[in-house]
């Protein structure tokens, strides 16, 4: 069962925009583990409506959000209010942005805007994944096979390679933050890739 994120209207899995609002109605799982949160159905910098919530950590929230205009969803992360208060941080902020903007690599997650809101809320637009958190993946089937292990190594270090040559340095990997990306194929097969 699909959920509208903002009037809660049912629908069948398939179904592409809610016929009150327009908006893309998500599982109602997705919904659930959103409720209560204040960012829900809100429209950040004009232009991503969050329409779920992905996760969150120490700095922020990452949601799903559509990128109106375009009608792309996109995977939005808002970091804390209070770190967009502070000058310095907020600095640091857009030139790691920018950097990370201009990063172009298969096992990267591709960066496709970013900024701060007039009320100091700083946010970043990704590419949103559809698959799942290596860690989930290990506590679900255990140890990883040897190959799949070196495969997936493999990509990381590739992306690794790719932020280090322009001078980034990712200061927090680990499983839960590589994601094993399914990516549909033209013929209807679908391959997994690391980011």
């Amino acid at each position: 069962m699909l959920l509208c994120p903002l009037c809660n209207k049912q629908y069948e899995p398939g179904t592409r925009r809610c016929s009150s609002d327009g908006r893309r109605p998500l599982p109602a799982e997705v919904i659930e583990a959103a409720q209560g949160d204040p960012m829900l159905g809100t429209t950040v910098a004009d232009r991503y409506v969050i329409v779920g919530r992905v996760g969150s950590g120490g700095m922020g929230t990452v949601y799903r959000a559509e990128q109106q205009g375009m009608g792309r969803e996109v995977a939005l992360q808002v970091l804390r209010k209070d770190l967009g208060r502070d000058p310095d941080t907020a600095a640091s902020f857009h030139r790691e942005a920018r950097t990370l903007s201009q990063l172009k690599h298969p096992n990267t997650v591709t960066v496709f805007d970013f900024g701060q809101t007039p009320d100091r809320l700083l946010f970043l637009a990704m590419e949103l994944l559809e698959g799942e958190m290596l860690s989930s993946r290990i506590k679900r089937e255990g140890p990883l096979d040897v190959l799949y292990a070196i495969k997936a190594a493999r990509g990381v270090l590739r992306s690794l390679d790719a932020a280090h040559a322009r001078g980034i340095v990712h200061r927090d990997l680990k499983p839960d933050n590589i994601v094993i990306a399914k990516v549909h194929g033209s013929v209807g097969e679908d391959s997994e890739v690391v980011k």
